[in-house]
């Protein structure tokens, strides 16, 4: 059957098939692929928003810390009796060294790194997400074949020679 237009066919049900007619199997695909996109661009957003977010809480604090350092004593020294105390106190030659708030000190600066870390791991994923999902691939992979020539080899492969 074909329709008013004297193209493609309509099925049993008065679908259009395949084809590139308007309101084809085609464009709803596309249509879909398109809100699909969407969706995971808006979740690449948040992801990125919720990373952000928290850098900024994280370095804000550490920037305190490091302005005033006396409201974190209290922290420091809970830190200090946690990991060990008095306990690990070393006595050379008539000295006792306490190096329990140095320990502390550095745990606690570990922690922060990982905090780091993570935070801006997890604003890089969402950018990723984005640059994944919101990109045309092939148009990027135009403009660099125009902008360094079809002859320019991976640099994988260039390592290998």
């Amino acid at each position: 059957m074909e329709n008013k237009e004297g193209y493609g066919r309509r099925d049993a049900y008065g679908e259009q098939g395949m084809g590139r007619e308007p309101g084809g199997t085609e464009t709803r695909l596309r249509t879909i692929g398109e809100g699909i996109r969407i969706v995971g661009s808006v979740i690449g957003l948040v992801v990125l928003v919720v990373g952000v977010f928290f850098a900024i809480r994280l370095f804000g604090a550490i920037y305190a810390t490091l302005s005033d350092p006396t409201p974190k004593e209290q922290i420091v020294e809970k830190w200090a009796q946690f990991v060990g105390g008095d306990e690990l106190n070393v006595v050379v030659q008539d000295r006792t060294y306490r190096p329990a708030r140095q320990v502390a000190i550095f745990c606690l600066g570990l922690g922060t790194f990982l905090l780091v870390w993570v935070t801006l791991g997890i604003a890089a994923a969402g950018a990723k997400i984005i640059s994944l999902t919101a990109s045309d691939r092939e148009a990027i992979k135009r403009i660099l074949t125009h902008a360094f020539g079809a002859q320019r080899k991976p640099l994988r492969q260039r390592d290998k020679e």
